[in-house]
């Protein structure tokens, strides 16, 4: 049969690839882009003194992790961010892309911080109780 780290690899494959096809963004059935469903939490999915590299669609100004996040969760293309803190202009990028999708474009790049979105799947559990 498969070794523990065959299986462990073909389950990342299998990720990479849905995570690929899902990577226009979400969609309702109109065809217009659906701007919800991710959170933000300072330092949470961030990877210090790194940026994904080759897949910015859009530069953006902004004076906190924040607003870069906003502004990615705009696009429906957006799928993470880098965002350098200090800087006065053009410290947000937005990327097509993000480290799941393309781990070889995640690179060491003092002073910038990569951050992937966070779906919130705004899962509601209805607890029914035979009490």
């Amino acid at each position: 049969m498969f070794d523990d780290s065959l299986k462990e690899n073909m389950i990342s494959v299998a990720f990479r690839v849905i995570l690929y096809l899902l990577q226009a963004g979400p969609a309702n059935v109109r065809g217009s882009c659906l701007t919800g469903g991710f959170f933000f939490a300072r330092g949470r999915n961030m990877v210090d003194n790194h940026a994904l590299r080759g897949h910015v669609i859009a530069n953006v100004t902004v004076t906190e992790p924040i607003h870069c996040f906003r502004a990615c969760r705009l696009d429906c293309r957006c799928i993470s961010f880098n965002y350098q803190p200090g800087m006065s202009q053009d410290n947000c990028q937005l990327n097509e892309e993000s480290k799941y999708t393309n781990s070889s474009a995640l690179e060491f790049l003092e002073g910038w911080q990569y951050y992937d979105l966070i779906v919130d799947y705004d899962i509601k559990v209805r607890c029914i109780c035979d009490c």
